[in-house]
């Protein structure tokens, strides 16, 4: 056994070195042949972004937003679970202004789909390189209840580069919406909520704004990590937004060099650190903060919006799985996949079990077994 977890180990080591070498050399090549062309069409898409509400629903109104004093700082929560419609009205001189204007807009529809998307990549392996799970989930607002669940196993085929993961993932995440559009245009997703960022981005076009350009649905991004995009320093804001912001819906916003509005740092869990909320194209600031809050777990069991942490939670089960199944049988992964399942298997079969518990066979423990031996000798001595 000694010898054939030597030889698992060299394999496995020398496998990493093969697929290091492989990386460096990929990524080198990528950015020479990648990095210019991408450039320039990010700065073309960026003429397009409209960091303003163009929505097709009505935003909830039930979400009440106070700002601390002397400061950018504030507060959001919700106020009730219940949808309200906006009340549209008109001032009478401007009614007066305009002879043909209207009393009363048409009203829109409501909110009612909210989708979330994440990809969730495999470990690389000896057969197969850049394979991932993409993932789309559906939630009705406002019960917060799935409604559609949408998930496959794509490759990866455009290379990683900082700044340009939409390039890489953007695609097969179109795919996903798509298809819904075509096999159940009813639960089309009004709005998107997005892993990754939206204008809080080094050219102010991240995964959810590419996205919403896209499929033409607003889209939100939420982020787990701040980027360092026009001097913003996450070494010093990170530790600061933790600290300061304690209760769950404090928020502050984030502003580039040129002091622009480019996202918030929000509290959405007791104990994790914060998130950064950012929007993506056709949503304001305010309105993506508002969906995010709303999109929150009841008992804030979870760090991210229920739609994004389903679909991170779905891909990374079925990527999983994917691995133990497709992986090299002799890897030192597949070895520890196989080492897990067995261990977890033993786990449940030892839970399901019929035997008898300790207590069940009269076992007392060892403090009872003293107290009950110190009475008998006080009986036995009286």
């Amino acid at each position: 056994s000694l010898v054939s977890s030597s030889c698992l180990l060299s394999c496995a080591f020398s496998e990493a070195v093969r697929m290091c070498a492989y990386y460096n050399e990929d990524a080198e090549i990528a950015w020479q042949k990648y990095h210019s062309e991408w450039m320039k069409e990010q700065n073309q898409l960026r003429k397009r972004v409209v960091v303003n509400d163009n929505l097709k629903f009505e935003m909830p109104t039930n979400v009440t937003i106070k700002y601390n004093q002397n400061s950018n700082f504030g507060h959001i929560e919700v106020v009730s679970r219940r949808r309200s419609r906006m009340r549209y009205t008109i001032s009478t001189q401007a009614a007066n202004d305009v002879d043909d204007y209207k009393q009363q807009q048409t009203p829109l529809k409501p909110l009612r789909y909210i989708g979330g998307v994440d990809i969730s990549p495999a470990k690389p392996t000896a057969y197969e390189y850049d394979k991932a799970c993409a993932g789309l989930m559906i939630y009705e607002y406002p019960s917060m209840r799935l409604v559609h669940e949408e998930c496959k196993i794509v490759t990866l085929t455009q290379p990683y580069i900082a700044g340009f993961l939409a390039f890489r993932e953007v695609e097969f995440l179109r795919q996903l919406i798509n298809n819904v559009k075509k096999k159940n245009p009813a639960i089309v997703p009004q709005i998107i909520l997005v892993d990754g960022n939206g204008i809080l981005h080094y050219r102010r076009i991240g995964l959810a704004t590419h996205l919403s350009l896209l499929v033409n649905i607003p889209c939100i991004g939420v982020a787990k990590r701040l980027l360092a995009v026009d001097g913003v320093n996450p070494d010093a804001l990170v530790p600061l937004y933790n600290r300061r912001l304690a209760r769950i819906g404090d928020f502050a916003p984030i502003h580039a060099s040129n002091k622009e509005h480019i996202g918030y740092a929000l509290r959405t869990h007791d104990r994790q650190p914060v998130v950064y909320v950012s929007p993506g194209n056709r949503v304001s600031h305010r309105s993506a903060l508002t969906i995010v809050i709303l999109c929150l777990d009841a008992q804030h069991r979870y760090k991210l919006p229920l739609p994004i942490e389903k679909a991170d939670f779905i891909t990374r089960k079925r990527i999983r799985q994917y691995e133990t199944e497709h992986s090299n049988p002799h890897s030192f992964d597949s070895y520890q996949h196989r080492k897990n399942d067995q261990s977890r298997q033993g786990y449940q079969k030892r839970q399901t079990s019929s035997r008898p518990t300790n207590h069940q066979r009269g076992y007392r423990g060892r403090n009872q077994t003293k107290k009950a031996s110190a009475q008998n000798t006080k009986q036995s001595s009286s």
